[in-house]
């Protein structure tokens, strides 16, 4: 039991003069081996003095070491998976680690090529980074938003460095998820890193069409474009419930919700009868000439993205649903109809 503890030396030594993230590892490396050293200490204290005290004073075999050895860490790994959360939050309190002590937002938060070592605490890592991503894409969405409709040039530049960091943040976790899967992983940890690597496409997906929209902001300005009151009301109803759909699907990611995911999936119907809906009347409003060209060109584009960016949370939502067919999690909340 000892010895896996002393293991840990290793992991703790390298953290020194790096990062607190990486610092986190070597603490979650440490919990992971004594909360397994405890529980089999008492297993084998009870199973020696009560159960077969005879055993306990016999001389153990190197096979029957390698036997112990093997069962602690399989035994220890299906212990700490329920408890990832727990661990990794409390790595971070005790390295004082805090979200917005990060300022360079494409370094990786969760994720530390050290954690592979704990297979299963690299998967939870790894959904946790994907979160981040999802909420770094939404930041940027809403920013896109307010850069078209406010014309706000600051907002177009926002989006542009925002979109870098997104692509970042998905080049890195999908380079981290592809090593995850040459580990020995469970059937579940690998059905997961799969469903991460979908879910972070959409996610950059969602970053490029922010950055179309802010790209249609920022030509709109340079030719003095600009859409009518009727076109902006319109928009905004749209974006509100485009930006409800990927909020909904981030949160069903997030809780393993099968309710959130539902709501996405009436949001994103809803997107789609706006879509057509705004679409139609848009093209009867250019036929007859109550709206002009390059503005009426510009409102199907922006529409073109909405639509798009909400297929993009359906499919994020779909994959909550996809993993919970036979175990339903959900919670109790009445479910919008479709208008």
């Amino acid at each position: 039991m000892g010895q896996n503890i002393g293991t840990c030396v290793t992991a703790l030594i390298s953290g020194i003069g790096a990062t607190k993230t990486a610092k986190c590892v070597g603490y979650m490396h440490l919990m992971f081996n004594i909360t397994g050293t405890i529980v089999f200490s008492i297993v084998a204290i009870v199973y020696f003095t009560v159960l077969n005290p005879a055993m306990g004073g016999e001389i153990i075999t190197q096979t029957q070491i390698s036997a112990i050895h093997t069962i602690f860490n399989i035994g220890t790994t299906l212990m700490v998976i329920p408890l990832s959360n727990i661990i990794i939050k409390i790595a971070k309190r005790i390295n004082h680690v805090q979200e917005i002590e990060r300022k360079d937002e494409s370094q990786l938060v969760h994720l530390d090529k050290r954690i592979l070592e704990t297979p299963s605490l690299a998967v939870e890592g790894a959904k946790l980074e994907t979160l981040r991503l999802g909420r770094i894409a939404l930041e940027n969405l809403q920013s896109s938003f307010d850069a078209l409709i406010k014309k706000d040039h600051d907002k177009i530049e926002e989006v542009k460095q925002r979109e870098n960091v997104v692509d970042k943040v998905c080049d890195s976790i999908s380079e981290y998820l592809i090593k995850l899967c040459t580990l020995q992983i469970s059937e579940k940890d690998n059905q997961t890193v799969t469903s991460l690597l979908n879910t972070i496409s959409d996610m950059e997906r969602v970053g490029d069409h922010a950055e179309n929209i802010a790209e249609l902001a920022e030509e709109m300005e340079r030719e003095e474009i600009t859409f009518s009151n009727m076109a902006l009301d319109e928009l905004s109803e749209m974006t509100k419930v485009t930006l409800a759909s990927y909020e909904n699907a981030l949160k069903a990611l997030e809780n393993n919700d099968i309710t959130y995911a539902m709501k996405t999936a009436v949001l994103e119907e809803q997107v789609d009868a706006l879509e057509k809906k705004l679409r139609a009347s848009h093209i009867d409003r250019l036929s007859n000439a109550e709206c002009n060209v390059n503005s009426g060109i510009h409102f199907l584009e922006m529409l073109g993205n909405l639509e798009r960016v909400s297929d993009h949370a359906m499919n994020i939502a779909q994959v909550v649903l996809n993993e919970n067919r036979v175990e339903k999690n959900y919670h109790d909340e009445a479910i919008m109809p479709v208008v």
